[in-house]
């Protein structure tokens, strides 16, 4: 056999790839939200370094149930094996990700899957992978883990205990990955024929619900640290961790809701925040209208105008609930990445249960997809920590992973040499 004969297969999966809608558009979606990951990947910040080490060791804590398990089964005090372990759990989140976009067969149903490249694509991706270390991605693990469970009964048994979970890693997923995970109930709802099969499922829709906002409840209630035990914590971590423990996070432990809606009163009041928010909304606005066009354009394919209805409210809800993020906290790019990534979500959902064999999006949204996609890989500004977003071909990053390798060690970042001081917001 010769080198041609043997390279032919090759070359013809190749050209298939190119040459095919469908194959052209899954190798897009590949490749560029690679892209896009490598374009925010960093290592993990010490602000979550720090949050991973709170457990319960002095009593119940918010966002404690972290570092009481993994933080301590695998001493997360070190940086190196916080990154390990965080990097780890990206890699899980992406994989799971990726198994509820094959399980939906979007390529094949929406539009040769070119909202998939949209979102895989975007600003929203890229800042989701700076958030390496930081809470929002196991609690994205637990929400796509139960999404992909297909039998209804078997994914409200499931999403009990991952709600109480969740609601224990991070209150944040109460108003983020919560509505999602009820808007596959009231999906399930909307398919089911038997009058009593739907009654029971707004049954298991009002179960979760009570359950999380008594656990959100019952952890808001609790007692909230003083500054002097929330110094101490600090000194105490502080001599256990090998790398500069943040003392700002523990000054969030101390602060309750009423005193966090006060704090962002006086940060919105600040004219400065106008431009930052409007620069985010910029960035990610594209992208969200290209996901609700599909979004609504699947609800339009089911034949119950009733139920027509209900799907379009309860996909508004689960896809926009991150947007009340903005009230309580001040990462804006953060919580519009997230509303992305809950739309996204809500699609997938929508399409795995899509009422007819597929539909066909117009030749305008295809053009205007494109169009956006292109702007995606140019869009460059802020991440976490100011940090820029990298470029192709990311030859600084490369270079630092190899002097890493060589050196055989991994330093973790250096703090803050001008930290903020939110001590004054909380007297």
């Amino acid at each position: 056999m010769t080198a041609t004969a043997a390279n032919a297969p090759w070359t013809g999966k190749l050209r298939t790839m190119f040459s095919d809608d469908r194959s052209f558009w899954r190798l897009a979606a590949a490749v560029l939200g690679l892209v896009a990951l490598l374009k925010g990947i960093r290592i993990p910040n010490l602000w979550s370094a720090t949050q991973a080490m709170v457990n319960y060791d002095h009593g119940t804590v918010k966002r404690g149930l972290f570092g009481a398990t993994f933080g301590h089964w695998f001493h997360l005090e070190r940086y190196v094996r916080f990154t390990m372990f965080s990097s780890v759990l990206l890699l899980m989140f992406i994989g799971l990700l990726v198994w509820l976009v094959e399980g939906s067969g979007i390529f094949s149903r929406v539009e040769l899957g070119v909202p998939v490249v949209v979102f895989a694509s975007s600003y929203a991706v890229t800042y989701l992978a700076s958030l390496i270390g930081y809470l929002d991605i196991p609690l994205g693990i637990l929400a796509v883990g139960t999404l992909l469970v297909r039998n209804t009964k078997l994914r409200f048994l499931l999403a009990v205990p991952v709600c109480i979970v969740a609601l224990m890693i991070h209150e944040l997923f109460f108003i983020v990955f919560l509505p999602v995970i009820l808007f596959s109930f009231v999906l399930d709802a909307a398919l089911m024929e038997d009058s009593r099969g739907r009654l029971r499922i707004w049954a298991m829709c009002a179960v979760l619900f009570c359950i999380s906002g008594a656990v959100t409840v019952r952890f808001a209630q609790d007692k909230l640290i003083t500054m002097a035990e929330a110094k101490a914590l600090y000194a105490e971590d502080a001599a256990r961790a090998d790398f500069p423990v943040k003392p700002d996070f523990f000054w969030v432990l101390t602060r309750s809701s009423g005193k966090n809606l006060r704090v962002m009163k006086i940060v919105y009041a600040n004219r400065a925040w106008d431009f930052y928010l409007m620069m985010n909304v910029v960035r990610l606005f594209a992208v969200g209208t290209l996901l609700m066009l599909p979004i609504l354009a699947i609800i339009r394919t089911f034949p119950d105008r009733p139920t027509r209805t209900v799907l379009k409210f309860a996909a508004f809800v689960a896809a926009f609930s991150p947007l009340l993020m903005h009230v309580i906290g001040w990462d804006n790019a953060r919580w519009n990445a997230l509303v992305c990534l809950t739309m996204f979500l809500v699609l997938l959902t929508l399409t795995r249960s899509l009422p007819v064999p597929s539909i066909a999006l117009s030749a305008g949204y295809r053009n205007a997809a494109i169009l956006f996609i292109a702007i995606s890989m140019a869009t460059g500004g802020g991440l976490l920590d100011d940090q820029e977003i990298k470029t192709f071909p990311f030859a600084s990053p490369a270079r630092e992973m190899l002097n890493m390798m060589r050196h055989g060690r991994w330093d973790p970042p250096a703090p803050d040499p001008h930290p903020i001081d939110t001590s004054s917001a909380l007297n």
